[in-house]
């Protein structure tokens, strides 16, 4: 990854020549280092999009297929252990937001009380992202596994059920208020 030249820096670029979404989040050295493509949003957009250059798409996809196959160009003996076992993450950041201008009060408020509750506790953080509808507010909160697991049956128990995207367990719509929730794992550099 990094002889690609395309991690010395964060980077954010739009879908183009052929790439649709996707980030890369790694240590570089003593920093971190995120470089995402297309419609990504959240924490990593406090850089500039850039329209990427052929060269770059080019280096990202070919880089996209070999991640999606490590085992076809690693040797045997880069595997301390090869069987392939499920990352099972400490807890979760829940992130959300609603409408632009919307405050942190009327969207906590718009979730069940039993969500409003959980969430209040939690000591929330806040972000803010921008993109072509406008810059939105999200707040977000580490959540233990049973937090997580809790919050996730609160809202299922109350009619807004979650789908899994590629990154996430979301929800959507709560009350008069349009409110997004985002389920994440906490990665290891991240307890």
């Amino acid at each position: 990854m990094i002889s690609t030249g395309l991690v010395d820096h964060d980077l954010h670029l739009e879908s183009a020549h052929g790439l649709f979404f996707g980030l890369i989040d790694l240590r570089n050295g003593d920093r971190r280092v995120q470089v995402t493509w297309g419609d990504i949003g959240g924490s990593y957009s406090d850089v500039a999009r850039e329209m990427p250059t052929a060269e770059q798409a080019r280096a990202l996809m070919r880089l996209d297929a070999r991640l999606a196959d490590p085992t076809s160009w690693l040797p045997a003996s880069a595997w301390e252990d090869p069987e392939i076992n499920a990352y099972v993450p400490s807890g979760y950041s829940v992130c959300y937001e609603g409408q632009p201008g919307v405050g942190l009060s009327r969207v906590l408020a718009s979730l069940p009380r039993a969500a409003e509750n959980l969430l209040r506790t939690q000591g929330p953080t806040q972000g803010e992202y921008t993109n072509l509808s406008g810059t939105f507010v999200y707040w977000c909160s580490d959540l233990t596994n049973d937090e997580a697991r809790e919050l996730a049956r609160i809202l299922d128990d109350s009619g807004l059920h979650g789908w899994e995207s590629v990154f996430s367990l979301r929800y959507g719509e709560s009350g008069a208020t349009l409110v997004s929730l985002d389920f994440s794992p906490l990665l290891p550099d991240e307890n």
